[in-house]
Order: C-alpha cells, then structure tokens, then sequence
C-alpha cells in the first residue's frame, strides 16, 4: 500500500514536523508513506484568488496516475469517522487500489477541478483547521484507519 501526501506549503513548525515523521514511521509498517511538499502561490502577488486555486491545483494533480485513488481533503467534504474511514479504505483495497493521493490545498483552499477527480472528497472535521495541522490530523487517522484494519487495540470508540 502506499500513501502519498501532497500539501501546499511547507510546515514551519519544529514540533508539527517532527508529529508528522513520527506517524511517517508508525504507518510504515504498513504502507510506504511519501510528503510531496508543493509551491504556494504568494497572496501578495497580484493574482486573483481563483487563479491561486487553479495554479495550486495544478500542482497537486500533476502526475496523478489512473490506478491511483485520489482523495482531497476539504472543509465541505463528507465526514468520516475512523471506523468509517478504515472500512473505505478496505474498500478500495478489494477493489483492487494500493496507490492513494491524499492532497491538501493551501491557505486559499482546493481548485474545484481537485475536487472533480477526487474520488473521495474528505472533512477530517466541521472544525477549522490550519493546513499544517491537518496534515498531523490527516496522518494519525490513516494509522487509526489501518489499527482497527488490523484488529489492533489502538482505537477506543
């Protein structure tokens, strides 16, 4: 199995990347787990905000492969709950999916064209979150996902 991470922006945080290596290593046991780190466009710059998304879009799109299963996360996006999220993800892998792109947009959110070919379009929550955080959120929930996958006793409710 392998999951690859495609985010906007890097995180500047020591503690957040240091969380984030951390469930890096825990999944590992399970799945190869790649962070692709792309350019954000500068607010400053001049550009309109939908030019932002679709230039951000691009990026995150780029080189997407057929066999891979595509999931963009978004505030509007349907909410799972981790038993929800590992029986998906068993889902797919009887369906025949290994290859999984999770994509993050940056601080002006994802290009509707993201959301198009997404095949799941995810809310990690009704809450806000900063796009470094959800990286961290996004990370922890996979290695739930793939506990309770495995009948391990990390998940508790």
């Amino acid at each position: 199995m392998n999951f690859a991470l495609h985010v906007i922006g890097r995180s500047r945080e020591k503690w957040l990347q240091e969380a984030e290596a951390e469930y890096r290593t825990r999944l590992s046991a399970w799945a190869k787990v790649e962070l692709v780190v792309h350019k954000a466009e500068a607010l400053d710059g001049g550009l309109a905000l939908g030019e932002i998304r679709r230039l951000e879009g691009e990026r995150l799109l780029a080189g997407l492969e057929p066999r891979e299963e595509l999931v963009a996360l978004d505030e509007k996006g349907r909410g799972l709950s981790s038993p929800e999220l590992a029986a998906w993800l068993e889902g797919r892998l009887g369906a025949g999916s290994s290859r999984f792109r999770f994509v993050i947009g940056g601080a002006e959110g994802l290009d509707e064209a993201v959301r198009q070919r997404a095949g799941l379009v995810l809310s990690l929550s009704p809450m806000t979150f900063t796009h470094q955080m959800a990286r961290l959120v996004l990370l922890e929930q996979l290695y739930r996902a793939l506990m309770i996958r495995d009948g391990r006793p990390y998940h508790r409710g």
